[in-house]
């Protein structure tokens, strides 16, 4: 199924439609950028079927694409569109790693000609870095990996950070690159599509802070201080573990556990329903809480950001929210990210006011 048949992507031009899939549900904005502004012309919520089918790549992308012809074939404008694409947590990978190197002539400063083969040379020792580890880790080999992004975070000559290598002296060279890549078997089914990663918009946003999004299978965690991206790490429980979790000790179907869930995060029920199920989730709860004061630790990023921020369907989750605010030595702050916190976006659908959205303006918001 060719689903880009009314659009052309590789011709950019300033109609786009920025999708964040997950496992079971594609969030998509249709938008048209004029110069640095965002007009946001129409959202969709469009379920894929038979999610079951999940842990089947290839029926799942099938689907997924499916979805995404429906998506497009709703919208009444035909006109030349870039199609965004975030993937699920577990697809698309974030990498941040450490790379250095040792110059022969740290007397003498560093030219533009010297700088441009110093980063070639960076770039390409990452790749190789990410993908030995990768390999060993998963088995997946280097040639069958595709990085979609490498971006230097952070440099510095002889333990001073510089804002690029041209007119410095030193011998001692260190580089922070951050990576995006995935197995090319998982990108193939999208290769017409732009694939972007969150960080990307949050860095525009943001100055410094602790982003949390709690996906499907998993948490990501980022630090971001002076707009770059400083920590990045992953706890393996996202919200599925507590959906599966409520079914299984309620004996219901996980679709009635997620309305539950749902109405425990929007606090729709009784009092007496939600502590019973807030004590449901406790033991969960606290295994992630854990993970996530480790994962604090394990940054050694000092001081760390006060304000800590919640991405997605899945931010108005209330335990996360209540145990980080619980620290004693933080003094954490937790928000919500909300429509508030993007400037020069004008939404004519007025729906956004929807958490779940979210990570869909933070797609749209790599365009400026």
């Amino acid at each position: 199924m060719k689903i880009i048949s009314l659009f052309n992507p590789k011709k950019t031009k300033n109609h786009f439609l920025a999708l964040d899939i997950d496992n079971e549900i594609i969030r998509a904005i249709f938008l048209k950028k004029e110069k640095e502004k965002i007009i946001i012309i129409k959202t969709f919520l469009e379920p894929i079927e038979r999610p079951e089918l999940k842990d089947n790549f290839n029926l799942w992308a099938d689907l997924v694409k499916k979805a995404v012809f429906k998506i497009i074939n709703e919208i009444k404008e035909k006109v030349q569109t870039t199609i965004l694409l975030k993937l699920p947590a577990r697809l698309l990978k974030v990498e941040l790693i450490f790379y250095y190197l040792i110059r022969n002539n740290p007397k003498v400063k560093i030219k533009k000609e010297e700088e441009t083969k110093i980063y070639h040379e960076v770039l390409i020792g990452a790749k190789k870095e990410i993908a030995n580890q990768f390999f060993k880790s998963f088995g997946i080999l280097p040639e069958d990996l595709e990085f979609i992004k490498l971006d230097i975070c952070e440099t510095k000559i002889d333990g001073y950070t510089v804002p690029q290598l041209s007119g410095f002296k030193g011998q001692e060279l260190s580089f922070k690159i951050m990576a995006l890549f995935s197995p090319k078997y998982y990108l193939e089914p999208f290769k017409d599509f732009k694939i972007v990663h969150l960080i990307e918009g949050l860095k525009k946003i943001f100055d410094e802070g602790i982003f949390i999004e709690i996906n499907d299978d998993l948490t990501q965690i980022f630090i971001i201080k002076e707009r770059n991206l400083s920590y990045f790490s992953e706890i393996p429980i996202g919200g599925n573990d507590f959906k599966k979790l409520l079914s299984q000790d309620l004996g219901i179907s996980e679709k009635m556990a997620e309305n539950l869930k749902e109405k425990y995060s929007q606090k729709l029920i009784s009092e007496e329903s939600r502590q019973k199920i807030k004590s449901i989730f406790n033991t969960l709860s606290q295994k992630w809480f854990l993970e996530f004061i480790s994962k604090l630790k394990e940054s050694k990023i000092f001081p760390l950001p006060s304000n800590v921020y919640l991405i997605g369907p899945e931010s108005t989750f209330p335990d996360i929210k209540e145990k980080i605010e619980d620290i004693e030595d933080w003094n954490f702050k937790v928000f919500n990210i909300a429509l508030e916190d993007f400037k020069n976006i004008e939404d004519k659908t007025k729906s956004l006011n929807n958490f779940q959205f979210i990570p869909s303006l933070l797609i749209c918001y790599t365009l400026l």
